[in-house]
């Protein structure tokens, strides 16, 4: 499945664009595997293998960093897991193109589903959408049901990737952040208020998180005389698009 559509916000891209598109650019592709590599390095240091991906306004580029991001490692032949817990407005369904109908986490934390057939499984990634909006998402997500299936989750896949709602407008990231191993932080080029950003920095350091780096979003060749289209240092990486959101 390639994901490559009409982006209809206003914003001044036009499309998303996919690590499994035929005609995906090199240095596009080639930034996601520097990033699976550099979570890669993480995991095998730290044993970390449970990370939410976060920013810090709506429009970041997060889940689409997600969602290419656990292709290209299941690409690896990782078993790798994305996990929908924004439970205010979900969009993974958008992305994997099932019906936003479907049986998700809160489903399996109320007991009416067990996890495994909740999984929805393409190019080697499984998902778990978010399921029925309920009306307490913060208490849902530090709730003991859903310790279980974090705990169920990192038995089955060598990742797990978890997205959530923008930091500084719920709490719901550090709620979850506090029960997994990290976060990443997605920081959209010539977009996000740099206050804000640190903002939601302060927010998760705070809450005792570990913050593994940064990822820069919507960054293109045309922003930057170097010759390479990505940085990293630690664990910071650019995903670059001449046109679209990474």
């Amino acid at each position: 499945m390639a994901i490559k559509r009409k982006h209809n916000d206003g914003m001044d891209h036009k499309m998303l664009y996919s690590v499994l598109d035929e005609d995906a650019r090199f240095d596009f592709v080639e930034s996601y595997k520097m990033l699976r590599t550099n979570l890669e390095f993480v995991a095998a240091a730290d044993k970390c293998k449970m990370v939410e991906i976060v920013s810090s306004v709506p429009d970041e580029g997060k889940s689409n960093v997600i969602v290419n991001l656990a292709y290209t490692i299941a690409k690896s032949g990782k078993k790798v897991c994305v996990v929908d817990c924004d439970l205010r407005k979900p969009c993974m369904y958008r992305y994997f193109k099932v019906s936003h109908k479907c049986k998700g986490l809160t489903n399996v934390l109320a007991g009416q589903v067990d996890l495994d057939s909740t999984l929805i499984t393409d190019n080697g990634v499984s998902v778990l959408l978010s399921g029925d909006c309920p009306p307490n998402p913060s208490e849902i997500l530090s709730s003991n049901g859903m310790k279980n299936i974090i705990r169920e989750l990192n038995e089955k896949f060598d990742f797990v990737l978890f997205d959530t709602p923008p930091i500084t407008i719920v709490t719901d990231a550090i709620v979850l952040g506090k029960l997994i191993d990290g976060a990443i932080i997605v920081v959209r080029y010539n977009y996000s208020d740099m206050k804000i950003v640190r903002d939601a920095k302060k927010y998760l350091e705070a809450g005792n998180i570990k913050i593994f780096g940064t990822v820069i979003s919507n960054y293109t060749k045309k922003y930057s005389s170097y010759k390479k289209n990505y940085y990293y240092s630690y664990y910071t990486s650019q995903t670059n698009d001449n046109d679209g959101e990474s």
